[in-house]
């Protein structure tokens, strides 16, 4: 955990960096589109709704329960990139949430000329973003490790499987708890995982090179 010792440490952590911060800057867009998002953010906005909290601070609670079961079978997925990605996320978004209700005019993003012609370029930049990230290599936050965890204890599940049925329970915990449920969240529990996979490694290739 929290070695330096890792090759192109330098560029890894300045990747990890920039796609943690542009994941928080482009989640902004989303929540305030009102049509979905990534499941986990699904799943806590209305949490937080629910608890009267801010989106960050709901996930920094929430992350830090799973932080728990990650030390305890997971600890291999813990590093720089774990605390980056549970403390900074949803509180990035939150502040450009705040940003955007001071610059911008009351209901912008609710107009349908502006939500459909931003929507998929915000996402796809989501997308690239959580990519580099995850192939930065220098953690994963613990949701993220959490369907790792449950598919190494036990084998015989698919990882897939694992990760979609996280991803579905996400979205319903969102839609009882009163989230914006849309075209985004549809999109993002379906095929953020092969697109994940794909955009990483093509990231991981250029650092290899």
């Amino acid at each position: 955990m929290f070695s330096t010792r890792i090759p192109r440490f330098r560029a890894r952590m300045i990747i990890m960096a920039a796609g943690v911060f542009f994941m928080g800057f482009f989640l902004s867009f989303l929540v305030e589109l009102r049509l979905g998002s990534d499941p986990f953010n699904t799943c806590f906005l209305g949490v937080a709704g629910v608890l009267g909290l801010s989106h960050g601070t709901t996930v920094v609670i929430v992350h830090s329960i799973l932080f728990l079961l990650t030390l305890w079978r997971g600890r291999k997925y813990i590093s720089f990139g774990t605390l980056a990605n549970m403390i900074c996320v949803g509180y990035i978004s939150d502040f450009f949430r705040w940003i955007w209700g001071i610059l911008l005019p009351e209901g912008i993003f609710l107009v349908p000329a502006v939500r459909w012609s931003i929507v998929f370029p915000v996402l796809a930049m989501f997308v690239i973003a959580a990519a580099c990230y995850m192939a930065a290599d220098v953690g994963m936050s613990p949701f993220d490790a959490l369907p790792h965890i449950i598919a190494e204890a036990f084998p015989r599940l698919p990882f897939t499987a694992v990760r979609l049925t996280i991803d579905l329970l996400c979205v319903l915990g969102g839609f009882l708890t009163g989230a914006d449920i849309g075209i985004v969240t549809a999109v993002m529990a379906f095929f953020i995982a092969p697109i994940l996979s794909s955009v990483k490694r093509f990231i991981e290739r250029k650092l290899e090179a």
